[in-house]
């Protein structure tokens, strides 16, 4: 046997013997660790134990446990957080055919009183989003996604099941605005902070996968209401819808926290490692040291109001939403008023969701893989989108409003599949939930005033002109104050230096 060689300690390489590994003949010295470990390599294969050797192969050196992101179980979770959108848009992009059901019930009604209807229903679900995001981001994260989502899933159920009296307008407005947008709203925030968690690289076109949940919600939803509707009656319809919307409690159930999935991560490398003689403590140690820990989540952050970069996104939206979730809404009752029945106006709705999808996927994709300006992307479908929503008024037929819709979902599609990964990237993930929330809050005020707005409007001029005009013409102000978003985060930059 050779000379045992002294290290930097001056303690014999010989006891280290078990830790050495074969290399034909040669002796090779290993490099020292911080830890004050040192392995020699160059042992002659009669004289290396043999179960070192077999420990050397069951426990590799470069073993660490992999990232919950972007891989495995992040897109279980995505499409669980898919299909939740699709049910839950399902029921509101179908609100239009409804809207007009409601009407024919209540003939009686003015269009700002039906307009209190959309108006609940979106504000209660914008608002809440927005009290959600941070109030409901901060449930999501004491209680858990699972649970806010079942919990949510309830009261859906319950506002369309208490809706079959039909007492009066106001008392629908409550049930099927109210109640109901206070359940999607508390569905639909935890699966979008998850995919905010469980992505970082692949965050552009998972959200794009997300957002597609919408439109494809009103692709199966808006015929399907017209042939519930047709079959059963109103009352029926509700009945069968709230069956329906039970589902999302089955989808809440694959929303695993990504602490949680770190954990089972976590343990199955450790058996890994542990499957030789001597690796458990290293595997431990080596696991523990590269455990992949998300963001710490802000709930409130209320310095995003005075952070003049963020005040941009509000006051766009404060314009942009006269159109963007309205536009669907409101297109039934301009169908109606140029002479199509409700199997046409079902399918211009299911159309205009379907080409919504695929330019969300598209979009997200693209923008992932292209070297481009988001925020320049993003307003471009601004403009987009209030182009089409003045064409809207020189359209007399079908096809043509086929057309223009075309024109709208791709100003929509780039919308939805940015604004999470803008605000992500300009307001960092950990403060995502109060970035989002706000933003949601900002909506949610919109959305219950100016449906009733635009009814009036309606009501005054006895046309659906009008309020399209009103729309196009936010559309391009939102976008003439996001443009300045640029220039507002170099000023904001600036003056930090």
């Amino acid at each position: 046997m050779p000379p045992a060689v002294q290290d930097s300690t001056g303690h014999s390489s010989s006891e280290e013997e078990h830790d050495t590994a074969h290399s034909s003949g040669e002796e090779q010295h290993g490099t020292a660790h911080s830890s004050g470990e040192e392995q020699e390599q160059g042992q002659n294969e009669g004289h290396q134990p043999i179960h070192a050797m077999i420990q050397m192969s069951l426990c590799p050196e470069s073993s660490t446990p992999p990232s919950a992101r972007d891989r495995g179980y992040a897109w279980v979770v995505v499409v669980g957080v898919f299909w939740i959108n699709t049910l839950c848009a399902g029921y509101i992009k179908s609100f239009g055919i409804t809207y007009l059901l409601l009407l024919e019930h209540f003939p009686d009604a003015s269009g700002a009183a039906a307009g209190l209807i959309i108006g609940l229903l979106m504000g209660t679900r914008g608002l809440l989003t927005c009290v959600a995001a941070p109030l409901m981001g901060a449930m999501a994260v004491k209680i858990g996604p699972r649970r806010s989502i079942l919990t949510g899933t309830l009261l859906v159920t319950l506002g369309l099941l208490l809706a079959i009296p039909k007492l009066s307008i106001h008392y629908m407005a409550a049930t099927l605005g109210g109640l109901v947008g206070i359940g999607i709203c508390m569905s639909e925030t935890p699966g979008m902070l998850l995919v905010t968690d469980y992505f970082m690289e692949k965050l552009s076109f998972a959200n794009g996968i997300r957002a597609s949940g919408n439109p494809m919600g009103g692709i199966l939803f808006s015929p399907m209401v017209v042939f519930l509707n047709d079959q059963f009656g109103l009352q029926g319809t509700f009945i069968l819808l709230a069956g329906i919307m039970m589902h999302i409690a089955i989808f809440g159930m694959l929303m695993r926290p990504v602490e949680l999935q770190e954990q089972i991560l976590h343990r199955q490398h450790v058996r890994k490692t542990q499957a030789g003689p001597g690796c458990a403590e290293k595997g431990n140690m080596k696991a523990a040291a590269v455990t992949h820990k998300p963001f710490p989540k802000k709930a409130l952050d209320f310095t995003l109001l005075w952070n003049p970069q963020y005040l941009i996104y509000l006051v766009m939206v404060l314009f942009s939403n006269l159109s963007i979730p309205q536009f669907l809404l409101y297109l039934p009752a301009y169908g109606y008023s140029i002479g199509l029945n409700n199997y046409q106006n079902s399918i211009i709705s299911s159309y205009m969701s379907a080409t919504d999808c695929i330019f969300r996927i598209s979009c997200g994709f693209l923008v992932q893989k292209l070297n481009v300006k988001k925020a320049y992307i993003f307003t471009a479908g601004l403009v987009v989108g209030g182009l089409a929503c003045l064409l809207v008024t020189l359209c007399s037929a079908m096809w043509q409003l086929l057309l223009v819709t075309t024109l709208y979902t791709i100003g929509l599609a780039i919308f939805w599949a940015l604004i999470n990964t803008l605000l992500t990237n300009d307001f960092g993930p950990e403060s995502i939930a109060s970035s989002w929330g706000f933003f949601r809050m900002t909506q949610g005020i919109t959305n219950f005033i100016y449906p009733s707005l635009l009814g009036l409007m309606q009501d005054l001029t006895q046309s659906m002109v009008v309020p399209f005009l009103i729309m196009g013409a936010a559309l391009f102000l939102g976008a003439a104050i996001f443009s300045l978003q640029p220039l507002v985060a170099k000023m904001c930059k600036r003056a930090k230096e």
